[in-house]
């Protein structure tokens, strides 16, 4: 099944599926910064508060930071530093703990273990603003377990 594009009218659609009455009862909207959002956010929600997700706040400032550290990479190769040099002395100074891994024929490996902390770690982004350990608790079960998810959490109202 084909998600909807993200567009004016399919955001329209939702407002135009919950009615006038409940959109105006809507107290409290976290979004993003797209344009379309604020706009039909104030023309539907209008006792609403309308606060940015801090989320993509956090995002923004991350890939800005990215972009420092990225410039900051490349003058010290310019200056002649080699950040590849550091990791050449941590291969070193780990040689036989790296060597024990061909030892053991290769079948011992934390992959499945990296998997799992990694689904673990895109549900807990995923369930961001759960207000309770419980909650989130249940979410990972449901992911790590492949258990079916209830039908109702897909309702609105």
């Amino acid at each position: 099944m084909d998600r909807p594009k993200r567009t004016r009218a399919s955001f329209e659609k939702f407002f135009d599926m919950i009615g006038k009455a409940l959109s105006e009862q809507i107290e409290f909207v976290c979004s993003d910064r797209w344009k379309p959002y604020l706009q039909l956010i104030a023309k539907h929600c209008t006792q609403a508060l309308n606060s940015l997700d801090r989320f993509h706040v956090v995002a923004k400032m991350n890939l800005a930071l990215d972009e420092v550290h990225a410039a900051e990479a490349r003058r010290l190769v310019q200056d002649g530093y080699e950040p590849v040099l550091k990791f050449a002395r941590t291969i070193r100074a780990h040689r036989e703990l790296l060597l024990n891994y061909f030892r053991a024929r290769k079948a011992y490996s934390s992959g499945v273990i990296e998997g799992l902390n990694n689904k673990a770690k895109v549900t807990l982004r995923k369930a961001y603003g759960f207000r309770t350990f419980g909650a989130m608790e249940i979410a990972l079960y449901l992911v790590l377990g492949k258990l079916p998810e209830p039908e109702l959490t897909r309702r609105f109202y």
